[in-house]
């Protein structure tokens, strides 16, 4: 854009080392370190390239730079976000601290939120105990979903905290242990500093990007389903091209459908939390599927076992990851299955 060259290191993909990631099996499911622009049979690694590069060219003194910015440009294409769903389904306990515990071990997965002010007053110790949990759940033949922000952090200064979340997911980037991370759990539910949320949403999405991690990048964001009433068929407003959708959905603190929208068009694989009965969990989970990647239910809780039925029946049948909030039995968890996706004629 300022007069700068670029160049391509590889047009086709022609040496078996290339993409091997340093110190991983070839077969390993994590995405490889290097790429070149094409497969040896033609076809292109990500198409979002080749438009680039059509479309590179020096601007004129007048002309906006239209570069959307690594948040945009290295965000997951859509091959590589179905290819993390290989490993089947994930379910998992939101309940978790910062210390295993034996009650998580029914789970193949936990999720748990970062002690910011450990990792800020004694660091060393913050990577031993994250290492410790680490190797536990490997142990365990477990994964973990770190929450790296929330809302009551946002009083520690900006640059501290992107630091933060820099240097925890730098030094754990290629580590199959990690599921994912949440960046932000429920942005502006609790602040009144819209500005502050949004630009800190970009400069995390950033920084994360600029780590390039081998685990998607994600933000749960606040938003729900306003009440329905007790006769209200809400499969008969989504189907068929019916345009119902985003006008039933209501947001907390400062969030709203900009927010949500932005935060979801920046995700790897999309995001989102319930506390809901199953029919307005069910409208949410409609919103995230039109956005064509997988989708992860970062929390949720059901109101009783009837309601976990049906919502745990719909995670299967739309192929969700889940995380919950209260107690799942464990016949439950261990018969949970993705219905294969199929119309019948």
């Amino acid at each position: 854009m300022e007069h700068i060259h670029f160049y391509l290191w590889g047009m086709f993909n022609n040496d078996a080392n290339w993409s091997v990631k340093w110190s991983r099996s070839t077969y390993d499911p994590f995405e490889p370190m290097f790429h070149d622009l094409l497969w040896a049979d033609g076809d292109m690694y990500d198409p979002r390239e080749y438009e680039i590069i059509k479309k590179f060219h020096f601007l004129s003194p007048d002309e906006k730079d239209p570069d959307p910015g690594i948040p945009v440009t290295e965000r997951w294409h859509q091959e590589r976000a179905w290819k993390w769903m290989a490993g089947g389904p994930v379910t998992g306990t939101a309940n978790e601290k910062t210390k295993p515990s034996s009650a998580a071990e029914k789970y193949n997965s936990v999720r748990i939120t970062i002690n910011y002010n450990h990792w800020k007053y004694d660091n060393d110790a913050f990577f031993k105990d994250f290492d410790e949990y680490v190797n536990w759940a490997e142990i365990k033949g477990m994964t973990i979903l770190p929450v790296l922000v929330t809302d009551d952090m946002l009083g520690i200064p900006e640059d501290e905290l992107v630091e933060y979340v820099r240097s925890v997911i730098a030094k754990y980037y290629d580590c199959p242990t990690v599921k994912g991370w949440d960046l932000y759990f429920h942005p502006g539910e609790i602040v009144s500093d819209k500005g502050k949320v949004e630009k800190l949403v970009e400069r995390l999405f950033t920084i994360a990007r600029n780590q390039y991690p081998n685990q998607p990048v994600f933000m749960t964001p606040v938003v729900s389903v306003t009440p329905f009433a007790k006769d209200y068929d809400y499969r008969k407003d989504l189907v068929h091209g019916r345009i119902h959708g985003w006008e039933k959905l209501v947001y907390s603190g400062v969030s709203d459908s900009d927010l949500v929208y932005r935060i979801w068009s920046l995700s790897d694989v999309i995001a989102f939390s319930t506390d809901q009965p199953s029919a307005e969990a069910g409208w949410l989970l409609s919103i995230c599927y039109r956005f064509g990647r997988p989708i992860i239910c970062s929390s949720f809780k059901a109101e009783n076992p009837e309601q976990r039925r049906i919502l745990l029946d719909q995670f299967a049948r739309s192929h969700v990851y889940w995380y919950t909030a209260t107690d799942v039995p464990e016949n439950e968890i261990s018969t949970f299955r993705f219905i294969p996706i199929s119309t019948g004629h």
